[in-house]
């Protein structure tokens, strides 16, 4: 319980000094994320989760990795319902609230 506390606490300050330090904010990562995905996909969302811990892995800046990761395994259903919606890109990424109208 901590350690989840911890980690929320460090993505709440991380989040106010991502303009600071010139990382992007989770909302565009959630956007590049959820992009990726659906440029990659192509229809099939079969292999979505894949895609995702991948694009995590090595396309999110380092500091949000973790968070990046969490966002996948916490929201990826959504996402992917969403995506077969075709609902786009800053859509999604609203309606699951990491971005703001």
């Amino acid at each position: 319980m901590r350690l989840l506390l911890v980690f929320l606490a460090v993505i709440v300050l991380a989040e106010g000094h991502v303009a600071y330090i010139g990382l992007p904010s989770l909302c565009d990562v959630c956007q590049k994320l959820v992009g990726f995905v659906k440029e990659k996909l192509g229809g099939k969302v079969g292999d979505a989760r894949e895609l995702a811990t991948g694009f995590c892995e090595k396309k999110a800046p380092f500091l949000l990795r973790g968070p990046c990761k969490s966002l996948v395994a916490d929201k990826m259903g959504a996402i992917v319902n969403l995506l077969g919606e075709k609902a786009d890109v800053k859509g999604i990424c609203t309606k699951i609230k990491l971005c703001k109208n």
